[in-house]
């Protein structure tokens, strides 16, 4: 299984109260990402914009011998454009992120693409909190592990 990690550095900060401490809080970021998911996912849209496009998806994918059938992690998932890539390249992809928000928009974005031919996603989306060591532990040992494709 391949773990890829795909955050990005810029917190969204429209129509969130900031953190009053200098360390921000998991509550305020998953808050800030939800209020500015759309926006968001409307930037990245379907195909992703020129940072993503130019710098992000060459490196990845040169990073990444994609087989038909390969396993990935994409923590951090956003709307899931890089799952979907993923997907097409023939991966089955488990996809998280902490925002419900994105998830659902990422979801939405995978069913408008899906082929008609396929009974079955090849991506799985889950709202997960990659820093809550508890709820990571918990979505593992509720998924039967197993090793490579």
């Amino acid at each position: 299984m391949i773990i890829l990690f795909t955050p990005f550095i810029a917190v969204p900060s429209a129509g969130v109260e900031k953190a009053t401490n200098r360390f921000v809080t998991a509550r305020f970021t998953r808050d800030a990402w939800n209020a500015n998911a759309e926006l968001w996912d409307a930037r990245m849209g379907d195909d992703g914009n020129d940072f993503f496009n130019v710098l992000c998806w060459p490196t990845l994918a040169s990073f990444l011998d994609i087989a038909p059938g390969a396993r990935i992690l994409d923590i951090a998932c956003g709307n899931g454009l890089t799952s979907r890539r993923l997907a097409a390249l023939g991966a089955q992809v488990t996809a998280f992120d902490f925002s419900s928000t994105l998830i659902t928009l990422a979801q939405n974005r995978s069913t408008l693409h899906a082929s008609p031919s396929t009974l079955t996603s090849p991506i799985s989306y889950h709202v997960l909190d990659a820093t809550d060591e508890s709820q990571l532990l918990a979505s593992l040992s509720s998924r039967p592990l197993r090793r490579g494709p």
